[in-house]
């Protein structure tokens, strides 16, 4: 099975300006990659985020809204294992959809802090 690593970097917790993923196969090679920056997000009057998309904006996608990052979201992530480095990234990608009445699809992640928390309690 293959497995995908997402993170979201947001606004406020919540707004996704980008969302980037990483596919390995089952023999943990790297077989995709990609950065989505939302270009429709205005991150002039917000210094961290502004200089992140800055460093990154050559080697990303560019979309236009959360409905295309989310469009290409789903398809990479269908029949795969999903890690994410806190749930709070699945979240802020379920309230997206619900805002924009997409239907989210459900998916089961792992959620990395949460486990390294557990173990680290064992």
């Amino acid at each position: 099975m293959q497995f995908c690593v997402v993170d979201t970097e947001r606004i406020k917790g919540i707004k996704i300006y980008l969302l980037s993923y990483l596919v390995y196969d089952e023999s943990y090679k790297l077989v995709e990659n990609k950065t989505l920056i939302d270009d429709t997000i205005d991150l002039s009057n917000r210094k961290a985020p502004k200089i992140k998309v800055k460093i990154l904006w050559n080697n990303s996608s560019i979309v236009q809204g959360f409905s295309e990052i989310y469009n290409i979201f789903k398809n990479t992530v269908a029949n795969k294992l999903l890690i994410v480095f806190s749930n709070t990234d699945m979240k802020a990608i379920q309230t997206n959809c619900k805002e924009l009445n997409i239907e989210y699809n459900k998916t089961i992640a792992v959620d990395l802090q949460k486990a390294l928390f557990d173990l680290s309690n064992s």
